[in-house]
């Protein structure tokens, strides 16, 4: 495996940082990486991973040392079987492994995952405690 910086950006954004993308992204010899959007909401952050063609079986999710780590565990049931012909072949199966740094204020009790459309989305509920109900101004003194 090889330790890869994805830049998306010139500049780093709050949310690299704070979610450590740029130091975690793992993939494998074959370069695949799913695309990532991290949307963040009142109470919550979903992390949204576009896999397609996938089943919710095809994907293990481990959270450990405040890294959440996505793989793909695709058997190779898939691979082509030594009695078919093909005379064009195109279909490609890839694993992955990506990895993300996660903050803190991460309820981790609580994270769950679901696979709709060909999109996984992992929800990482924040803590309670870290969630401000109202506004408050500050008085520069």
């Amino acid at each position: 495996m090889n330790l890869i910086e994805r830049k998306t950006s010139i500049f780093p954004s709050i949310l690299e940082d704070f979610f450590g993308i740029n130091n975690y992204n793992i993939v494998n010899t074959n370069n695949f990486l799913p695309a990532v959007n991290i949307k963040e909401k009142d109470n919550s952050y979903e992390l949204q991973m576009a896999i397609p063609g996938k089943t919710k079986k095809d994907f293990l999710i481990e959270f450990e040392n405040d890294v959440l780590s996505i793989s793909d565990v695709m058997t190779k049931s898939n691979e082509l079987d030594n009695k078919e012909t093909f005379p064009l072949h195109e279909f490609s199966y890839n694993e992955f492994k990506r990895s993300f740094k996660i903050p803190k204020i991460v309820d981790r009790d609580k994270i769950s995952a679901k696979y709709l459309n060909g999109v996984l989305h992992v929800f990482l509920p924040k803590l309670k405690e870290s969630i401000s109900s109202s506004k408050k101004i500050v008085k520069i003194s």
